[in-house]
């Protein structure tokens, strides 16, 4: 069903939530640079399937949310957005255990949530922004760190090409004629979020949340190199290399075998074992 969550700084954010009866689970969705969460109802149903609740809304300047298309005035806004979606579950199912699935730039917005707050069991991230697979002209970077100083709510495109969202044609066809779906990213945003994944990429068991990281060996968006960075730096993380498909796994033609991998790396993760139990407790250094 449609939602809609107020979240202190960044006004109502529209969304979607998916709940099941008994859930095992609740898993809050972010959604990458551009996109928007609706793309997620077909990955909501699935994991309805397995017993899991699936709760996400468009970040602000995306989808249906309000907001300059592209940009928010501090990349922090972002923790207090998945801590009002953590309110809003508690309010209806206190004890639920939480997942944070966070996919692309949202991968980054997960990875930084998950380190700075305990009230998430799990982290599934995927295809995360941590290492462009594409190194930006030095300049660039530059000119995006200064003029973030000076008018962060700059707009520029953000390069992305539909074409190395997926390699199934009907994805990167509909994401490509998709009205919601927009190309833009200010100077502000960018700045931040590079900064926030090389922080990411220095970071070294810090991690207490068991987090599983999946991406593409193949990703044109971002690398898997990232991802293998953090894993290695990280002992509660596991990572998954994929050598097929895209950017989007979960949207490939194998992703069934994606999503399974995911409940199936849930089931062994400490225990989630069977649709009446419940997620028990964090991994220990």
């Amino acid at each position: 069903m449609e939602i809609k969550i107020n979240t202190e700084h960044s006004g109502d954010l529209y969304g979607i939530y998916f709940p099941v009866h008994n859930a095992r689970a609740c898993i809050i969705m972010i959604h990458g640079l551009g996109d928007h969460i609706y793309r997620y109802r077909s990955m909501a149903e699935f994991f309805n399937g397995e017993s899991y609740s699936l709760i996400g809304v468009d970040l602000p300047g995306h989808g249906r949310s309000p907001g300059k298309r592209g940009h928010i005035r501090n990349f922090a806004q972002y923790n207090g957005i998945i801590s009002s979606m953590v309110f809003w579950i508690r309010e209806r199912e206190e004890d639920l255990p939480l997942l944070l699935y966070g996919h692309s730039f949202g991968g980054t917005i997960a990875l930084k949530y998950i380190l700075e707050d305990n009230n998430i069991e799990r982290g599934i991230i995927s295809s995360p922004w941590l290492k462009l697979s594409f190194e930006p002209p030095r300049l660039r970077l530059i000119l995006a760190s200064v003029a973030s100083r000076i008018l962060p709510s700059l707009i520029q495109p953000s390069g992305l090409d539909p074409a190395n969202i997926c390699s199934v044609e009907a994805v990167a066809n509909e994401y490509r004629n998709d009205p919601l779906v927009h190309s833009f990213i200010s100077v502000g945003l960018f700045a931040s979020t590079v900064k926030t994944a090389s922080n990411l990429l220095k970071c070294k068991n810090e991690l207490k949340t068991p987090v599983l990281l999946m991406h593409s060996s193949k990703d044109r968006i971002t690398s898997a190199e990232g991802s293998a960075i953090f894993a290695n730096n990280n002992k509660m993380a596991d990572l998954k290399i994929w050598d097929k498909g895209y950017h989007e796994l979960h949207n490939e033609n194998f992703r069934d075998e994606v999503l399974t991998y995911i409940i199936n790396w849930l089931d062994t993760n400490n225990g989630i074992q069977d649709k009446s139990s419940k997620i028990t407790g964090k991994g220990e250094d």
